[in-house]
């Protein structure tokens, strides 16, 4: 995985949209690199009528069907690999980082939402590098996400619904 290449947002002028995200109802994962320098609050992902990531003064905030998960997160600067993992079966949120589980969220139950929406990346107050988003139609243990993450994907692998690298380098479009 080369950092080097990735897309840099900072603030209202740089936006990403992802026109059919492929979010599925029931169990997902979404996974991606993350350098924050967000100063104060930004928000990450949105959907609307289906989910929201945000950073709030070094807190990650997902909420998804009325849930809500906040957890600190890295702020050194640097690349992180990120995992928002949901379990439909066990009703269970969680977030990673790297190596590390950094929270759950038991019984959040109801959250099986399908959204046409498109998803927009930043386009608002965050600042920071992104790239690697991938969508997961199963939830991703911490050791799945831990060994996987720097490999580079075919975009056909097994429970895959997205993969957008963001690894062109230079230019004002992505084209994943």
């Amino acid at each position: 995985i080369d950092h080097n290449v990735s897309i840099h947002f900072e603030g209202a002028a740089n936006t990403c949209v992802i026109e059919k995200p492929n979010i599925l109802t029931g169990d997902f994962s979404i996974e991606f690199w993350l350098k924050n320098q967000t100063p104060g609050s930004g928000v990450l992902f949105e959907q609307t009528d289906a989910f929201q990531l945000a950073l709030n003064s070094g807190i990650m905030v997902w909420t998804f069907g009325g849930q809500t998960l906040s957890k600190p997160v890295a702020q050194d600067q640097a690349f992180h690999h990120y995992t928002l993992t949901y379990n439909a079966t066990n009703e269970l949120m969680k977030i990673y980082q790297d190596d590390m589980e950094l929270g759950s969220l038991q019984n959040a139950e109801g959250l099986a939402l399908r959204s046409d929406n498109p998803l927009t990346i930043g386009g608002n107050t965050f600042v920071g590098n992104l790239h690697g988003l991938r969508f997961w139609s199963k939830p991703l243990t911490l050791s799945e996400a831990y060994a996987a993450q720097f490999n580079e994907l075919t975009g056909s692998e097994r429970d895959l619904v997205g993969y957008w690298p963001m690894n062109e380098g230079s230019g004002s479009h992505a084209i994943d």
